[in-house]
Parts: C-alpha cells; structure tokens; sequence
C-alpha cells in the first residue's frame, strides 16, 4: 500500500514537471522607433529587421515623421536592421523573401542591407524602441588576414 502512494505522489509530480515545463509559443514584442537622416525624418520608406537566429523577417513602413511601427510582434533576439522602400511585409523561415522595392536614394547604400548597415536592435521585453540615425555612413569592419584592423566609413555616401 505505501508503495503504491509513493508511486503515485511520484507520477503526480512527474506529470506536473512535464506540464510545467511544456514550451509555449516564443515571446514577442510590438517595436516602434523613428529613422532621420540630417535632422529630418525619412519618410515613405521602410525599416526591415531580419533575424539570423530564428530566420524571421518584417518590413514596417516609416511615416510622414520617420516613424515606424512593426505590423506584427517580433520574437525577442537580435536583430540585423535595413533601410529599405516602403511595401512592409512579413516572411518566416529560413530562406523567406521578403520585398524588394526601392530604398531612398539620399540613404547610404550600405543601409540598404543588414549584413553592411551597422544597425541593429536586441528586442527584449524591457527594450522595444529603436531610433535610428542614417545621417553618416556606417562603420563597416575592416579585415587583414582574419583579424579587424579597424572601423571604416562604408563606401557610396552621398
């Protein structure tokens, strides 16, 4: 009889571990911000924040005011930001198109990818405001043999 209530106190406790640990969707944040180039703000482009951790990918439209709100939460993690034209949109998984149209020309073509912009953003549920300045070019690494000489300004900057 003892054994029998042991058992049963450890298969209650090993289901409540299983329960309790069982994994829900991936936290997500709404992320708003603001682009200006020289002061002024960059309008009817868009913003895009591409994860390399989890594939994941979002392009939200910049307003009038250089303002941007994502049109869908982004999972928390880092992100590589571009600046890009204004058709927002969304893509998941690894290898997912997102669209393609024009960025603005006056905006330093080493914006245009995440890869070479210099911009980034680690969403976590304390941080999901990102202002971003494109008035100067990025600091693009330069690389001798492996190893980082130093911080260069991307080439292309009008």
């Amino acid at each position: 009889m003892m054994l029998s209530a042991r058992y049963t106190i450890a298969l209650g406790l090993g289901c409540l571990a299983l329960v309790g640990c069982s994994r829900g969707p991936d936290p997500a944040e709404i992320v708003t911000g603001r682009v200006v180039f020289k002061g002024q703000p960059v309008a009817g482009a868009g913003i895009r924040f591409y994860g390399p951790h989890n594939g994941f990918g979002l392009v939200a439209n910049l307003d009038a005011d250089g303002r941007y709100v994502t049109p869908s939460p982004l999972p928390v993690g880092f992100y590589e930001i571009s600046i890009t034209g204004s058709q927002g949109g969304m893509a998941e998984g690894p290898g997912a198109a997102l669209p393609s149209p024009i960025a603005p020309t006056y905006v330093n073509e080493a914006y245009h990818d995440g890869a070479t912009s210099g911009l980034e953003a680690r969403v976590t549920f304390s941080q999901t405001t990102f202002d971003f300045d494109v008035s100067e070019p990025p600091k693009v690494p330069e690389v001798r043999q492996g190893m980082l000489v130093r911080m260069a300004p991307a080439k292309g900057h009008k």
